[in-house]
């Protein structure tokens, strides 16, 4: 799907999400921003800078959203979401904590169980599957 442009004729915004694992959870972090969205929980990420690859803007996103160091361990299957006034392409990046800056935030963190309980934006919904199925191939590390 990477570099469609979905049935809106746009293209979508590519974006990488850090989904940072500490023990049996993944970080996850509440939207500040004043829009529709506001409240919403999300994974850290965000756009892929030429000509970074999606493990490469994942962990600079890591580091700059949440103070974490962390590496990459794998990439899920992108996700197109058409949101209507924009379309998204979510590149989800497995990733582990390999040390921390002095400023990092505070992230919550929960079970993929808890994750899909929580109010996430819409295009986060096939990522929790991707998610899942992650862990139920046992891959899933500390």
């Amino acid at each position: 799907m990477a570099g469609e442009t979905g049935g809106s004729g746009r293209r979508p915004r590519s974006i990488a999400l850090a989904l940072i694992r500490r023990g049996h959870a993944w970080g996850v972090m509440r939207r500040r921003s004043n829009d529709a969205w506001h409240g919403l929980w999300e994974f850290p990420g965000g756009g892929i800078e030429a000509p970074e690859t999606a493990a490469e803007a994942a962990v600079r996103e890591a580091a700059e959203e949440t103070g974490l160091r962390v590496r990459a361990l794998e990439e899920l299957p992108p996700v197109y979401h058409d949101y209507g006034a924009f379309a998204v392409e979510l590149y989800p990046v497995i990733c582990q904590i390999i040390g921390e800056h002095q400023r990092a935030t505070e992230l919550s963190w929960h079970t993929s169980e808890q994750l899909s309980a929580l109010p996430m934006l819409p295009a986060n919904a096939p990522v929790l599957h991707a998610l899942a199925a992650y862990e139920a191939r046992g891959e899933s590390r500390e």
